[in-house]
């Protein structure tokens, strides 16, 4: 977190260099041009403008790193709900574990979700077993909780499975709006 808090630091003070380099960097990995690296720098730079004042930036940090270990948290229990699968010491590594190598949208992708999560791990010598599941449990809670949240949500929108439904069958096909 002090890594990222610097660096977006070192990028509001320093744009001009930020600009003139970067792109020149980026353009080096593969299927990036220096057009399109110069375009997201600047839309990068552009963006940090609203984080300049140092105290808005440890906010958003501090909450982020919040966010983050309490979702680490959720994988530690978890974890716990296994028993003694794992020994007492290896659980607080094994749980930052998949949650950094499950990536974002994984949780709503089934078969993304386990393979992210358990083939590295089985691969470094953890129980392919227990991890998967560990996998297993840990996307049925999460998906418990995203599809609880998105029904409360429609809820407190005011909106009814029938007005959704007709709203699905009133728009033409191909349109996403």
């Amino acid at each position: 977190m002090l890594l990222a808090f610097a660096a977006i630091v070192w990028l509001v003070r320093n744009q001009e260099t930020a600009l003139t380099k970067g792109p020149a960097l980026l353009a080096r990995l593969p299927r990036v041009t220096e057009a399109g690296a110069r375009s997201s720098v600047a839309n990068l730079l552009a963006n940090l403008a609203h984080v300049l004042v140092p105290r808005r930036l440890m906010l958003v940090l501090l909450w982020s790193l919040l966010t983050w270990t309490c979702f680490w948290g959720f994988h530690y229990l978890t974890l716990l709900s296994l028993g003694d699968a794992f020994a007492p010491n290896v659980r607080p590594a094994l749980s930052l574990g998949v949650l950094a190598l499950s990536p974002p949208t994984a949780p709503t992708q089934p078969g993304l979700f386990h393979v992210s999560t358990v083939v590295p791990l089985a691969a470094i010598g953890f129980d392919a077993e227990p991890l998967t599941a560990y996998a297993v449990i840990l996307h049925i809670l999460e998906m418990f909780w995203m599809i609880g949240l998105a029904l409360w949500g429609v809820l407190q929108m005011g909106l009814s499975l029938q007005l959704l439904l007709e709203r699905k069958r009133s728009k033409p096909s191909g349109v996403n709006s």
